[in-house]
């Protein structure tokens, strides 16, 4: 990167009392665009070409210095350009001592080209070159990949471990777990519904120790106590057994719950995130796939080592979590500071760009402030009643299937098989879904467009003939890919709209623990006595989803008429709202995502 063709400030005085600086053109200091008299009159000419700004109502009481003699950069400055874009020449910068390959070729970039060429938006004092800012700037898409590959692989295994021992229960029903252990439908259904409320009781204060003691450690931890719970499960001989069972997978699942969604605001951008949790949320997907392929090859082992079919499909899935928590114990990192894959460049890089998105909602120390503000704050309860609207048809689907499937008149075994291709065409739109909400930056209108085709999907399965065979496989089809292509939608919006990473972080667990109860709900509405239409399930699933597209649209004009509030606010009312300590996501400078 070339240092001529970046805009040169003048410096006239060291001592910041009496400095007056000239600015490039079409810029603005930070304080000159927060200051009442601009933001009531407009921008003003100040900070213009050949304009000089007074420091004593623009600029920050450390002035900045630019030393041509040795291209360094020194105390803080920021200005912003006339498209609101910033420019940051920052006093702390990383000191590269890392041989990494993609540093390298960051530094053979910097060296040839301009800072235009390089589309740069900020800039970062480092030993030898300057750090772009610009998220499409080549070397933030290098930083980007980087990151991606030491946290999506690994959040995605686990959560596709999770999904698969949480929902295989509904393979071991097409293998007549049941008959074998002499339970009644309704002891069954209550063994999917315990889960749940354990879920409950669990997601709050897992949100709050995951916050404690670390990601890396607790997930590690959680992961395999939940993976010996499923084996266990291998030797179940009653139906106390079960309900047992499934209660703690419930308590120790619920520990590993708000943990992706949390790494990822810790490592990414708000609008970056929705796309990243789709693709550990596509697991859920992947997970039903492999599922029936598992069980259609574990059908094989029946009768082996005495262990009956669903035996075995509990033991060597619960196997392989615990395999997965050791790896998560020595690779999950916590937090981009102590990371040990980044460089300290790198490290300073994704910390100014969470910074920046952030602004004054960066908060890095749990805090009960924050805690209670949960609580206190409305948009709280309407994302918990959205995700528990949604989350019924979410459990049922992931249990049921395979028995809806069944009811289409397959073998049990073909039964399993039939189960990859709705899967596939989920997890497809999964991804597709989240791309696309992370490119257009909008969550509500995708969230409207997938509980829509859910919808449809459900009336559907309720109208069409039994003997429709076809019309009935992918009205289930277009079900699953709608539900669960509104699931990161759901689970991003969230942590996109809340500042603080306390209030974060208790945000999405209270979110996702309390939405729980619907998916208690979920298990009980799909009873063998409705078979093979199990029309009063998908009648109670079409109605809350229905509901749940009402309160979407509704926070989505919530969130569009806050942020034009903020933005139409007077000086007055700007510095009345900015008074006090972490106001968090009440700052009127921070933007909601709708």
């Amino acid at each position: 990167m070339s240092y001529n063709n970046l805009p040169t400030p003048v410096v006239a005085s060291s001592n910041p009392a009496s400095l007056n600086t000239q600015l490039p053109p079409g810029y603005h200091t930070s304080q000159e665009l927060m200051s009442p008299t601009v933001r009531s009159a407009g921008l003003s000419d100040a900070g213009k070409s050949g304009s000089t700004v007074s420091p004593t109502d623009t600029l920050p009481l450390d002035a900045y210095a630019y030393h041509n003699n040795n291209k360094s950069l020194e105390h803080m400055q920021v200005v912003y350009d006339s498209s609101n874009n910033v420019k940051e020449w920052a006093k702390r910068g990383g000191h590269d001592d890392g041989d990494d390959d993609d540093d390298d070729d960051d530094n053979k970039d910097g060296g040839s080209g301009s800072a235009s060429e390089e589309g740069v938006v900020g800039l970062a004092k480092t030993e030898s070159t300057l750090i772009p800012l610009d998220p499409n700037s080549k070397e933030i898409r290098r930083l980007r990949r980087k990151v991606d590959r030491h946290l999506m692989p690994l959040l995605t295994l686990m959560y596709l471990c999770a999904y698969l021992d949480r929902a295989n229960i509904g393979n071991a029903k097409v293998f007549n777990m049941e008959k074998d252990l002499n339970i009644s439908d309704s002891t069954f259904s209550w063994g999917l519904s315990i889960f749940y409320f354990a879920y409950v009781l669990g997601e709050i204060p897992s949100s709050i120790l995951v916050k404690k003691v670390g990601p890396a450690l607790w997930v590690s931890m959680v992961i395999a106590l939940w993976g010996a719970v499923m084996m266990s499960m291998a030797f179940l001989r009653n139906g106390a057994g079960l309900l047992t069972a499934r209660f703690f997978l419930g308590i120790f699942e619920s520990g590993f719950a708000p943990a992706p969604v949390v790494i990822i605001s810790l490592w990414y951008p708000r609008l970056e995130h929705a796309f990243r949790i789709g693709i550990f949320f596509s697991a859920a997907t992947v997970a039903g796939a492999c599922a029936g392929l598992i069980a259609y090859g574990i059908a094989r082992m029946d009768g082996v080592l005495g262990m009956k079919s669903w035996s075995w499909i509990f033991l060597l899935e619960g196997a392989a979590t615990v395999v997965v928590a050791a790896i998560a114990y020595f690779t999950l990192p916590n937090l981009p500071e102590t990371s040990t894959f980044l460089t300290d460049r790198e490290k300073f890089l994704t910390i100014e760009r969470l910074r920046r998105d952030a602004g004054p909602a960066t908060q890095t120390h749990f805090s009960w402030k924050q805690f209670w503000m949960v609580f206190k704050d409305p948009k709280t309860y309407m994302y918990t009643l959205i995700l528990t609207l949604h989350s019924p048809a979410l459990a049922s689907l992931g249990v049921f299937v395979p028995s809806i499937v069944r009811g289409l008149n397959f073998s049990p075994v073909r039964t399993q098989l039939m189960t990859v291709p709705i899967w596939s065409v989920a997890c497809i739109a999964t991804l597709s879904v989240a791309v696309s909400s992370d490119r257009l930056k909008g969550r509500g209108s995708h969230a409207i467009a997938c509980v829509s085709a859910a919808f449809i999907g459900y009336i559907l399965l309720i109208v069409i003939p039994e003997d429709n065979l076809v019309g009935r496989y992918l009205s289930l089809t277009l079900c699953a890919s709608g539900i669960y292509a509104c699931l990161p939608i759901l689970l991003s919006w969230p942590a996109a709209n809340v500042g603080g990473h306390t209030k974060r972080s208790v945000t999405v667990g209270t979110v996702i623990g309390v939405s729980q109860i619907g998916s208690a709900v979920g298990g009980q509405i799909y009873r063998d006595d409705d078979a093979p239409r199990y029309i009063r399930g998908h009648s109670i699933c079409a109605g809350l989803l229905a509901v749940e597209l009402v309160l979407i649209i509704t926070i989505r004009w919530y969130l569009i008429r806050q942020n034009t509030k903020r933005q139409n606010m007077s000086a007055e009312e700007y510095m009345r709202a900015s008074q006090g300590e972490e106001l968090c996501d009440d700052h009127p400078d921070f933007r909601f995502v709708p």
